[in-house]
């Protein structure tokens, strides 16, 4: 997926102790010229970071793994 259109679809936040929330920003590595394939990142996980807390959270889409429908 497009970083952009992920970023137009969701903004990611985690709930601190004291009840504020921090957003989240996606951790992005150094990348190779391979690594420009849109179709290459679909199933890696996705890192985020607290902009408050430096807290890490992870992200990853599951939709090809995840049980059939029971019904």
């Amino acid at each position: 997926m497009d970083q952009r259109l992920l970023q137009l679809q969701y903004q990611v936040e985690h709930r601190h102790a004291d009840g504020s929330w921090g957003e989240m920003t996606e951790e992005r590595q150094p990348h190779d010229a391979a690594e420009t394939d849109p179709e290459r990142g679909w199933s890696l996980r996705r890192v985020f970071r607290c902009t408050v807390c430096d807290e890490l959270i992870s992200v990853v889409d599951n939709s090809e793994t995840a049980p059939p429908d029971a019904g």
